[in-house]
């Protein structure tokens, strides 16, 4: 089954995660979860030996599948991103989007149910505009290029607010299983107005809706 995550936060605020300021990245890096490599020391000729070696025998071994701190500076200032780091790197993306966001949502669709769900829509009357896809039709312009299959974009926030408004009223006539994640949906973008006050009172951006789909 596929996912599409949304989280509630201005598009601004995510794009200043790549070029990062001294601040954001101390606040990042602390809220990370990054593999921290072991040191050791070998013993005898062999320890003499490591300079000379094109690969020292006691380097740490970077690990496939945990974000270092290596990783986590390439994205904070926004260098390129070998095709082998991308997928810890997108993890550690969205490690800080969850704890920037002020929400977070989602939905449980591959290709087939997200079309379902579509057409149900559009037969209860909902404008194709205001379709699954249009949740990442605007590029996110990040400097982090997608994974294969994955597609990232944003909403901003008065257009989420329509979304929200045009499925509400086109709820009725869908069904289920589309309906359930339909409601969920609605129910978690009909929060935007009151974060949208949080973000006023805490002189931040106003949030907006940024996706990752993966289908």
């Amino acid at each position: 089954m596929g996912e599409i995550k949304l989280w509630a936060i201005g598009i601004a605020e995510v794009r200043e995660m790549f070029a990062a300021s001294h601040a954001l990245t101390r606040e990042l890096v602390a809220h990370s979860d990054l593999h921290v490599p072991p040191t050791r020391k070998l013993p005898g000729l062999l320890g003499k030996l490591g300079p000379l070696l094109r690969v020292a025998p006691d380097a740490p071994v970077v690990p496939a599948d945990r974000p270092t701190r290596a990783d986590a500076d390439n994205l904070l200032q926004g260098r390129f991103v070998s095709a082998d780091r991308l997928d810890v790197s997108w993890g550690l993306v969205e490690e800080w989007l969850a704890y920037r966001a002020w929400s977070h949502h989602v939905l449980r669709l591959d290709e087939r149910s997200a079309d379902a769900l579509d057409f149900d829509l559009a037969r209860a009357g909902v404008a194709s505009r205001y379709g699954v896809r249009h949740f990442w039709s605007r590029d996110a312009s990040l400097p982090l290029r997608p994974i294969p299959g994955m597609h990232v974009g944003y909403l901003r926030y008065g257009t989420a607010v329509d979304v929200a408004d045009a499925w509400s009223d086109g709820l009725r006539a869908v069904e289920a299983p589309s309906h359930e994640a339909a409601a969920e949906l609605v129910r978690w973008l009909a929060e935007l107005p009151h974060w949208s006050g949080e973000a006023a009172g805490a002189g931040r951006p106003q949030p907006d809706v940024v996706t990752i789909a993966r289908l």
